[in-house]
């Protein structure tokens, strides 16, 4: 329920969930670390490319020696009490250097290839996954920025932002997904400037730092690099503003936030903020 779940349920609402960050959290480092402690093990440890270091009795999240294959963004909202009782060992090596090991002991992974699909459902499958776990098929509007209506969509489901291709539309340059407004079941579209936004607003936090260090960047996608920000809080809430305009922000997505190689936390991006908000 807190993943598969989850995961059904952002889909249905036009969001673009990470499920990775809630099994680490509830399954790898919640339940399965609740089990080992049981039994009367002292420690998990996992295949992360990920470092947890004590400086001055306080356990911090930091990322490895192979930037390439840095998981921490996944890795955010771990607990911080559960930090002490987790191992990464594969923190001082890189990939390619754990596939020469794997292929000397003769594991029948060595030669694995690298797969960017969920355990649970294959990637090119996800609106479908969705759509056969809620029946919800409903097609819709799909309109831009000034509401006027260009086609039809086969259901939210089926996009996320920043998306280009699927839409079946015919247009004099290429149109993107800039937002999906699940209440009407619209689906806005636009040209790709109109991706980029000044912030956003994260919610269900997960801040391992006492204090805020002056320099902060954020990183909004796996595979984007963190960008330099300010942070302001609002109660439970954190508001983003980002030194230079982020392309397809996505409700949904984890946002993290670094300081050099310490990670300070994350959140869920709830609501982008372009202009002047």
């Amino acid at each position: 329920e807190r993943v598969i779940g989850k995961f059904i349920a952002e889909y249905s609402r036009g969001r673009t969930p990470n499920p990775c960050v809630d099994c680490n959290r509830y399954l790898k480092f919640g339940s399965l670390l609740e089990k080992a402690s049981a039994l009367g093990f002292d420690f998990v440890a996992t295949g992360h490319y990920a470092k947890i270091e004590k400086e001055e009795g306080v356990f911090y999240l930091k990322r490895p020696r192979d930037k390439v294959k840095d998981q921490t963004y996944f890795l955010y909202a771990i607990p911080h009490q559960s930090m002490g009782k987790i191992l990464f060992p594969l923190v001082s090596l890189k990939k390619d250097e754990v596939r020469e090991i794997a292929q000397k002991a003769d594991l029948p992974v060595a030669d694995k290839a690298e797969s960017q699909d969920l355990c649970f459902v294959n990637r090119h499958d996800f609106p479908a996954f969705v759509v056969r776990r809620t029946g919800n098929t409903a097609p819709g509007p799909i309109v831009d920025r000034e509401g006027t209506r260009l086609g039809t969509h086969r259901g939210i489901a089926f996009y996320t932002v920043g998306q280009r291709g699927g839409l079946g539309i015919a247009h004099k340059a290429p149109l993107y997904v800039l937002s999906i407004d699940p209440a009407l079941n619209c689906i806005i579209v636009g040209e790709k400037a109109a991706l980029k936004a000044k912030g956003l607003v994260a919610g269900d936090l997960n801040i391992i730092v006492e204090h805020w260090p002056q320099e902060i960047r954020a990183k909004i996608r796996y595979r984007r690099n963190a960008a330099r920000c300010d942070i302001f809080s609002e109660g439970d809430k954190l508001t983003v503003l980002f030194r230079e305009e982020e392309e397809a922000i996505t409700p949904g997505q984890a946002v993290v936030f670094y300081h050099r190689d310490y990670v300070l936390g994350g959140g869920t991006i709830e609501k982008v903020l372009h202009g002047n908000y």
